[in-house]
């Protein structure tokens, strides 16, 4: 699947206390297409795991309105484990269009201190 990242509000309430769990809450969240999380076997916030050549990150699957195919996740430590440090022609990381594989997972989302440490 292609993974996509920007901000959000709910993402920008929150940076004041980024070990909150409301920061978890809203930056661990992958908004997914209801026939992709059908096809992969996935729950309404069940966890998932997205892995590629940069890294892997657990998260909570959420159903949203998203073409299928693609998973948004606001930027973030979660996002970070994926997106990698390629640039593009400006000099900015990519954060759209990443190619990730995707399965459903019992391990548990990381804290924005384990994902650093």
């Amino acid at each position: 699947m292609k993974l996509i990242s920007g901000r959000t509000i709910e993402q920008g309430m929150h940076l004041e206390d980024k070990t909150s769990s409301g920061y978890k809450d809203v930056c661990s969240c992958c908004i997914m297409n209801r026939k992709d999380m059908f096809r992969l076997g996935l729950s309404d916030q069940g966890n998932v795991k997205l892995k590629n050549k940069f890294g892997e990150v657990v998260l909570k699957a959420c159903i949203g309105e998203i073409d299928v195919g693609l998973i948004f996740l606001p930027l973030g430590p979660w996002a970070n484990a994926v997106t990698g440090h390629e640039k593009e022609n400006d000099g900015m990381p990519l954060f759209k269009g990443i190619c990730v594989d995707v399965e459903k997972t019992d391990e548990k989302i990381k804290n924005v201190e384990e994902l650093i440490l």
